[in-house]
């Protein structure tokens, strides 16, 4: 059994358990997470008169061993905010973090293979809650090429947002010879923030499938393999909601579930829901 079971993950929002929270900040310099929580130290000291603290790799993650990077935009108040567990963890008590612990389990991430970083590693996150601006990214991925040093085993960074996304484009500009010497991927894909959910039902699920499909690739790409993922329906799932579960399904376990989905779309009674799930189906199909 891998190293790690101490720290592996059951249920989500667990940094509000004082035992587990307890237990993340002994760990703070285990091995795993040692030589990037280190570089925290240093990162902290270099702002703290200016932001105050900032918030470490929680030691569920082992970052000493991850080969996906998982890029958002600056720690948000329930990692490094007064109220925050002082870490960046998917145990974080906020929708996004719950959201990300979720999918990670849909599509079968482990916390040995996947670390959490930001565009921009310091918390001014009640300062400029609409997104970074530039100065934020230039000095941003001056930081990112630092910890890529120390994490030499990253090979795919998912970029979640448009910060993240702004950040992976400057920083491949900025240093093209060791993006490509590092044969690094960026995959680009949605924020699991609330903010980034606002959208109908089922608008939000296609979203959250987007996310799994960019970990998904990213699992391939570093040699994991995804585990095969049913969404589970309550008794009151709306039609769209059966629908995208039955494509679901097709992709995950062959030719005779697609069937299965294309009747069901010709099942659905309102066109404009006939006409999204063949497109889904279509794309389920494709990948």
């Amino acid at each position: 059994m891998s190293p790690a079971a101490p720290y592996a993950s059951v249920m989500a929002r667990r940094m509000t358990d004082p035992e587990f929270h307890r237990a993340q900040m002994n760990g703070t310099y285990d091995a795993r997470v040692r030589d990037v929580n280190e570089f925290c130290d240093v990162l902290i000291c270099e702002k703290r008169d200016d932001i105050g603290e900032g918030p470490h790799v929680a030691p569920h993650y082992n970052a000493a061993h991850a080969s996906i990077l998982a890029l958002s935009s600056n720690p948000g108040p329930m990692a490094g905010g007064q109220a925050g567990s002082g870490f960046l963890s998917h145990e974080n008590d906020d929708g996004s973090a719950e959201r990300m612990n979720r999918l990670f389990k849909d599509v079968g991430l482990s916390d040995e293979d996947v670390m959490p970083w930001n565009a921009y590693p310091w918390q001014v996150h009640d300062d400029f809650p609409n997104g970074l601006v530039a100065a934020h990214i230039d000095e941003g991925i001056v930081v990112l090429r630092r910890l890529l040093e120390i994490a030499p085993k990253v090979r795919v960074v998912v970029a979640h947002g448009g910060d993240a996304t702004w950040c992976m484009r400057k920083f491949r500009r900025a240093y093209a010879d060791f993006f490509d010497e590092r044969k690094l991927v960026v995959i680009e894909t949605r924020h699991t923030s609330n903010r980034a959910f606002i959208l109908p039902p089922e608008k939000r699920l296609e979203a959250e499938e987007s996310i799994r499909e960019s970990y998904r690739e990213a699992m391939r790409l570093v040699g994991l393999e995804p585990a095969a993922y049913t969404r589970a329906i309550e008794p009151d799932a709306s039609p769209i909601e059966r629908a995208i579960a039955a494509l679901e399904k097709a992709r995950n376990s062959g030719a005779a579930p697609v069937a299965a989905a294309r009747g069901y779309v010709g099942s659905l009674t309102t066109p404009s829901l006939q006409k999204l799930a063949a497109d889904l189906l279509v794309a389920t199909i494709d990948t």
